[in-house]
C-alpha cells in the first residue's frame, strides 16, 4: 500500500508541482507587467469563475473518483456517463448565473468584460474526466496534461504583456488552456473506453451519486467561501489595488496548501478502497499523514513569518510590501487547513459526508462572520484573521466529528 501511495503522490507532485509553478509564474508575471490593479481584477474574475464552477462541478469530481476507485470494471462507464449528464444540466445553469451575475455588478467594463470570458471556461468542465482518471490511478497521464494546461496560460500571459497588454486577452488564453486540458483527457478516455451517453432526468435524479454530489456541492461551496469569499468582499469595500496586494499575500500560500491536497488526491482512492477491506490501514495512512504536515509545514510556516518581507519583495517587488503584513498571518493556516483536509478525506472516504458537510457549514459561515466583522475594520488584516480564526474553530469541530470514531 505505501508503495502505491508513493507512486501516486510522486506523479502528483512532479505534474502538479510543475505545472503549478508555470500557472505560479503566470500569476507573478502578471502582478509585475500589469500592475496591482489589473492584478486585482484577474483575482476579482478567477474568484467569480471558481464561484460558478461548484455549480458546474456540483461535487461530482470528488464523488466520481470514489465511485469509480470502488466500481466494478462494467459499472464504471454508467457512473460517467450519469456524471457528465449531470454536469451538462449543472453547467448550463452555472453559466446562466454568471451571465446575470455580471450584469448586476456594478464593477467597470473591463472588470466585467474579464468576468463573462473567464465564465465561458464554464464549458470546459461539463467533459472534464480529471476525476475518472484519479479513480482510475492514472495520475502519470493526469499530471502531463495539467503541465500543458498551465504552460499554454504561461505563454499566453507573457505574450498578452509583450504585444496587447489587455486584461482582457489573459482571459482568454485561460479559457483556452482550460478547454484544450478537457479535451485532451476526453480524447483520451474515448480512446479505451465506450464513449459516454446523455441520461435522462428522471434518471439521473435517482441515482445515488447525486445525493452524494449534492452533500459534496455544499462542501466545496465552503471550499469557495474559505478560499475567496474575502477577495470577492474586499472588491466590494475596497479598490481593485487593495484587492491586489491581498491576493499576492494568498497566492504563495495557496500553492503551498496544493502540496498536501496533491497528497490527498493520490491517496483518495486508497482510502476509499482500504476502508472496506482493511480499516487498520485507513486509520494508520490518517494519522500519519496528519503527523506528517505538521512536522513538515510547522517549520517552514516559522521561517516564512521570520522572512515574509524579504519573501514578498524576492516574488512580486517592494510595491507589494503591504502584502507583508496579510501574509505573515496566512502563512500559519496552511499547518490548520492541511490537517482539516486530511480529517476531510477521512469522513468523505469512510461514507460520511454529512458529518463532513456539518463540519464544514460550520468553517464557512464562521468565514462569512469574521469576514463581515474584520474587512470592514481592518481591510486585508481582517480578512487574514477570518481566515486563520476559522480554521481553528474548524479543526476543534473536525475533532468532535473525528473520522477514528468510525
Amino acid at each position: 500500500m505505501l508503495k502505491k501511495i508513493f507512486k501516486n503522490y510522486s506523479y502528483l507532485l512532479l505534474g502538479q508541482g510543475i505545472s503549478g509553478f508555470l500557472y505560479f509564474c503566470a500569476t507573478i508575471y502578471l502582478a509585475r507587467k500589469f500592475g496591482v490593479g489589473d492584478f486585482g481584477k484577474f483575482s476579482f474574475a478567477e474568484s467569480v469563475f471558481l464561484f460558478f464552477s461548484l455549480i458546474a462541478l456540483f461535487g461530482s469530481d470528488v464523488i466520481g473518483t470514489r465511485e469509480v476507485a470502488q466500481a466494478e470494471e462494467g459499472r464504471k462507464s454508467e457512473v460517467v456517463s450519469t456524471i457528465l449528464s449531470l454536469r451538462l444540466i449543472s453547467g448550463l445553469i452555472a453559466f446562466c448565473l454568471l451571465a446575470i451575475f455580471v450584469g448586476v455588478i456594478r464593477n467597470p467594463w473591463d472588470t466585467k468584460g474579464l468576468v463573462l470570458i473567464f465564465g465561458f471556461a464554464i464549458f470546459s468542465l461539463i467533459f472534464l474526466l480529471d476525476w475518472y482518471f484519479w479513480g482510475q490511478e492514472e495520475f502519470g497521464l493526469y499530471s502531463g496534461y495539467t503541465i500543458i494546461r498551465d504552460l499554454i496560460f504561461l505563454i499566453g500571459v507573457v505574450t498578452v504583456s509583450s504585444y496587447y497588454h489587455s486584461i482582457l486577452w489573459v482571459g482568454i488564453f485561460y479559457v483556452a488552456s482550460r478547454f484544450i486540458f478537457s479535451l485532451l483527457l476526453y480524447r483520451r478516455y474515448l480512446n479505451f473506453w465506450p464513449r459516454p451517453h446523455l441520461c435522462p432526468w428522471g434518471q439521473i435524479k435517482k441515482e445515488a451519486i447525486v445525493l452524494s454530489c449534492n452533500a459534496l456541492f455544499w462542501v466545496s461551496f465552503v471550499g469557495w467561501i474559505i478560499h475567496y469569499f474575502d477577495i470577492a468582499l474586499l472588491s466590494i469595500f475596497f479598490k481593485a489595488n487593495i484587492v491586489g496586494y491581498y491576493s499576492a499575500a494568498y497566492k504563495p500560500i495557496f500553492y503551498a496548501i496544493l502540496v498536501i491536497s496533491i497528497y490527498l488526491r493520490a491517496i483518495f482512492p486508497i482510502l476509499s478502497k482500504t476502508y472496506r477491506i482493511h480499516k487498520n490501514d485507513f486509520l494508520k495512512t490518517l494519522t500519519m499523514s496528519q503527523i506528517g504536515v505538521f512536522v513538515l509545514f510547522f517549520p517552514l510556516a516559522i521561517l516564512g513569518f521570520i522572512f515574509s518581507k524579504n519573501f514578498i519583495s524576492l516574488i512580486y517587488g517592494p510595491s507589494y510590501a503591504l502584502s507583508v503584513g496579510p501574509f505573515q498571518i496566512l502563512i500559519f493556516i496552511i499547518v490548520l487547513m492541511s490537517i482539516n483536509m486530511i480529517y476531510s478525506q477521512g469522513l468523505l472516504a469512510s461514507g460520511r459526508e454529512r458529518q463532513n458537510l456539518k463540519v464544514n457549514l460550520f468553517i464557512g459561515a464562521s468565514n462569512i462572520v469574521l469576514n463581515l466583522i474584520l474587512i470592514p475594520l481592518a481591510g486585508i488584516t481582517g480578512a487574514a484573521w477570518s481566515k486563520l480564526l476559522s480554521q481553528v474553530a474548524g479543526l476543534f469541530y473536525y475533532k468532535h466529528e473525528s473520522v477514528y470514531k468510525a
